[in-house]
């Protein structure tokens, strides 16, 4: 089809390449040759690995609804910055690391969801450097009897260009995936079919409101016989737009003939709405208002919150990880040092049966003030320099006023012991 002189032809892709509509003057088409390696034995094709990510990339991009559904996620996972906790030592220098990076922890969380894979650099610099790398640049060499056993990676910086870097330099974080896969898989690469189709049915209701504001089909009651033939005549040569005005003779009205007006549109886009929700395991509550919306908030968000937990806890090792090799680096690790990465609360809960259970805990001894500190939340490091300072302000306030006291005549002290002494 050849294009018309002014107008540019926009191509796309459907459901038989992943899933995919897309405009070519609005998709990056900058494209990444990777070179065939020894090790890959079928475990995995790194050309449809990297048309993945550039699906959900464009889907996180353009679509209204796989859009809010990673935002959420990510918002639930990094609600707060995560929360360094052990030895003083240790979560200074990582906040300090991570201060110094100029870390994007929404950023970093939203590439996780998109793409299914984050990779992490340790750069050996006298100050300690963290790095994402896009994931469409990297490659995993494993051992061919062993996927679980990475040699190295290999960074493609251009088609002739690539970079091979130590595993040991490399935290990879993936999602949804077994153990025994080498990639991992996004947030939205399980619903890219569902997307399509919610994708399809608009387009198919766009066609329906065609009808009302491209070329209506109009029905005009009441005109006498002997002026049909001239209403018709001067309605079709008029160029049909919306918003245009009928002038009709007396006694006749008009209407719009609608062919699928039998034909469940919203109930079918709101069913498969659904099942793309359910599927990303995000409440209904939190994307659209419905009349159950109260009622599910209640009951729903359950899920929601074990999704956001399990992320955390991906993140949560991926950090340790990340953050121990630098100590190791750094000689700051040691066989007793205590690191951990705590999180807040995806939801904000009444905290008096959390309050109940922690005090039965510590009451019959189960659990110390710093695993109780951090089941609320609290640092226990930092709480623990905080009472310090409390307690070195008190110590000194009292001093002061023993201090005061003591300067004071005892006369003035106790008038009463004074005035006795006198009498004798």
């Amino acid at each position: 089809m050849k294009a018309s002189k002014g107008f540019k032809i926009l191509q796309e892709r459907k459901s038989s390449n992943f899933g995919q509509i897309y405009a070519l003057d609005t998709q990056d088409t900058h494209t990444i040759g990777f070179k065939t390696s020894s090790y890959n034995h079928g475990y995995y094709d790194d050309y449809s690995r990297v048309d993945l990510y550039k699906v959900c990339r464009s889907k996180f991009l353009y679509d209204q609804l796989a859009r809010p559904i990673i935002n959420l996620i990510v918002n639930g996972i990094f609600n707060h910055v995560p929360d360094f906790q052990g030895d003083d030592k240790l979560v200074k220098v990582a906040e300090k690391i991570a201060s110094d990076n100029n870390i994007l922890w929404h950023a970093l969380g939203t590439d996780l969801e998109v793409m299914g894979d984050v990779f992490l650099r340790i750069f050996d610099d006298s100050l300690p450097t963290v790095a994402s790398i896009p994931a469409e640049t990297m490659t995993i060499n494993y051992d061919p009897d062993n996927v679980l056993q990475i040699d190295n990676f290999t960074q493609y910086l251009n088609d002739t260009n690539e970079k091979e870097i130590p595993a040991e330099e490399i935290v990879h974080v993936k999602i949804n995936v077994p153990s025994n896969v080498i990639y991992g898989s996004s947030t939205l690469r399980p619903v890219l079919w569902w997307l399509d189709v919610l994708d399809n049915l608009f387009e198919r209701n766009w066609l329906r409101s065609a009808q009302y504001y491209g070329a209506p089909v109009v029905v005009i009651n009441g005109v006498p016989i002997d002026a049909q033939d001239k209403v018709k005549t001067s309605i079709e040569a008029v160029q049909w737009r919306p918003g245009r005005t009928l002038v009709l003779p007396p006694d006749s009205n008009a209407d719009v003939l609608d062919f699928a007006k039998q034909f469940p549109i919203e109930n079918i886009i709101d069913r498969v709405y659904q099942y793309i929700l359910s599927a990303c395991s995000v409440p209904q509550h939190l994307i659209y208002e419905s009349a159950s919306s109260r009622g599910v908030a209640m009951f729903s968000g359950d899920g929601f919150d074990w999704l956001v937990r399990s992320r955390q806890q991906v993140w949560g090792q991926a950090l340790y990880i990340l953050f121990k090799r630098i100590f190791m680096r750094k000689g700051l690790w040691r066989a007793d040092s205590e690191f951990k990465i705590g999180w807040t609360p995806t939801f904000q809960r009444d905290l008096k049966d959390l309050a109940n259970v922690v005090a039965t805990l510590r009451g019959d001894g189960s659990v110390s003030k710093r695993t109780a500190r951090e089941m609320f939340g609290i640092d226990h490091s930092t709480e623990m320099e905080r009472l310090k300072e409390e307690q070195k302000d008190e110590d000194a306030h009292q001093i002061q006023q023993q201090t005061q006291i003591s300067a004071i005549p005892k006369s003035v002290q106790d008038p009463a012991t004074s005035a006795k002494d006198t009498s004798k």
